[in-house]
């Protein structure tokens, strides 16, 4: 894939989370797509769609769906409007952690979140 991929064209209007995983889905049905060198074009969507969620649900998807794709996933680059976006998504990709099922109720004391 020579050009960023164009989030614009793949998201549509719902909730963060479940935009992010139909992100995912659509880059994950496309053959040509290099993980290793994607970049993706979000400058176009709404800054209210940009957040953490959104984001997760990518990743959550990508982890659910094709977990070998998980680390390189996480080091796509993305094209954002503003640098508090870009550090921002660089945190959250570098602080993701799949989903185990359970949540602060159910896990043993002292695990990892």
């Amino acid at each position: 894939m020579g050009m960023p991929a164009n989030a614009r064209k793949l998201v549509g209007y719902g909730l963060p989370s479940e935009e992010g995983r139909n992100l995912s889905k659509a880059l994950l049905a496309t053959a040509d797509i290099s993980w290793t060198e994607l970049e993706i074009d979000a400058r176009g969507l709404s800054p209210g769609l940009l957040i953490s969620a959104f984001f997760n649900g990518f990743l959550e998807n990508i982890q659910e769906n094709r977990p070998a794709l998980l680390r390189k996933a996480k080091r796509v680059k993305w094209h954002l409007s503003f640098q508090f976006q870009e550090e921002n998504v660089a945190r959250w990709m570098r602080n993701f952690r799949p989903s185990d099922g359970q949540d602060a109720k159910t896990r043993k004391p002292g695990a990892d979140p």
